[in-house]
């Protein structure tokens, strides 16, 4: 008789770092593995001393010990969305879950990339590496085409699915919308190596509240993406709050991806600032105009955020290709843990 035990399953992810988007990643992956394996012994790899919104336990993702001891008593090892595969951090970033992926390797688990954005690679040795360490994995699935584009060229003839951010599953009906008074614009920006974005952005914020609008900062990253410059700040005291600030604004510049995912899931028109392919690509996915962020000055984006604050938002059918094509994935997720759970008494 072949009977299914309850999965034990490892998530690894940039969690506990104070990152609303990172957080909803986690978030949404963790209540659906619970909806789909109401039973299962759900572990993530964390900051030691933070506590994320998601019920799972908590392993300190810096102790070599406590992250083979969690290995051995999980069966799968899920690297969870987000964008960990890269060098564009720095090579520490990659060469950890590469080492997390041969870890599992030598304790006998198998490793799910799922809905992981791949990318980019500055570093030749990174490009090797990552080729080298991905040829092995049992399933693949991408966040986007860019990200597919990437592994085809690094692992030819490896099969992969497409997927889509697991953010795209939160629900829009659970957002409290907010009818503000006047037009709001909100600011959600990344603050990255030199890049002048935040200067230009709070100078664009002037020119707006000249125009009438009420300006406000998001920052997803709490701490390290304060725009200063004496714009209103708001801090979210748990990942999903950002939603309801976003869904009561005209008007959204965003320079981190998750900050665009959360204006298309509450239908507020947007602007990108891409430091990243990542950011550039699911702009040009949705039809949202974007600026590089390295080259940006206070008049581009001022008119840009005008522009788009009368447009009225984006295609529907294509947020609902990528709430498809996450469903699907979850589906060839779900098929996979069960036929590796199977056994026989």
């Amino acid at each position: 008789m072949i009977k299914e035990k309850d999965p034990g399953i490892l998530i690894a992810g940039y969690y506990g770092f104070e990152n609303a988007g990172d957080e909803l990643i986690l978030e949404s992956i963790t209540s659906e593995l619970r909806r789909r394996f109401p039973s299962a012994g759900i572990k993530v790899l964390i900051r030691p001393g933070s506590c994320p919104a998601a019920a799972c336990i908590c392993v300190n993702r810096y102790s070599l010990r406590k992250v083979v001891a969690a290995l051995f008593s999980s069966d799968i090892l899920l690297l969870g969305g987000g964008s960990l595969l890269q060098d564009s951090s720095g090579p520490f970033t990659l060469y950890y879950y590469l080492g997390l992926i041969w870890l599992a390797r030598i304790t006998g688990k198998k490793t799910v990339v799922f809905n992981q954005g791949l990318g980019p690679f500055n570093r030749p040795l990174s490009r090797f590496m990552a080729a080298f360490t991905l040829k092995g994995l049992e399933l693949v699935i991408l966040r986007d085409a860019a990200s597919g584009r990437l592994f085809e060229r690094l692992c030819p003839g490896v099969v992969y699915k497409l997927g889509a951010d697991p953010v795209f599953g939160y629900d829009p009906e659970r957002v409290r919308k907010k009818e503000p008074p006047t037009p709001t614009a909100v600011f959600s920006l990344r603050r990255w190596k030199s890049l002048p974005l935040m200067e230009a952005a709070s100078a664009a914020a002037d020119k707006l509240r000249e125009k009438g609008y009420r300006c406000l900062s998001v920052p997803l990253n709490r701490g390290l993406d304060s725009m200063g410059g004496g714009i209103e700040e708001i801090s979210w005291e748990t990942p999903g709050d950002i939603f309801e600030y976003f869904s009561g604004a005209s008007v959204v510049a965003a320079g981190r991806l998750h900050a665009l995912v959360a204006a298309v899931i509450c239908g507020v028109p947007a602007v990108g600032l891409s430091y990243d392919p990542k950011v550039s690509s699911f702009c040009e996915y949705m039809g949202i105009p974007f600026i590089p962020a390295g080259s940006v000055t206070a008049g581009e984006l001022y008119r840009a955020m005008l522009k788009a604050s009368g447009s009225g938002g984006y295609p529907v059918r294509k947020s609902g290709d990528l709430r498809e094509r996450l469903k699907e994935s979850w589906e060839v997720l779900e098929g996979f843990i069960r036929s590796t759970q199977r056994f026989r008494n």
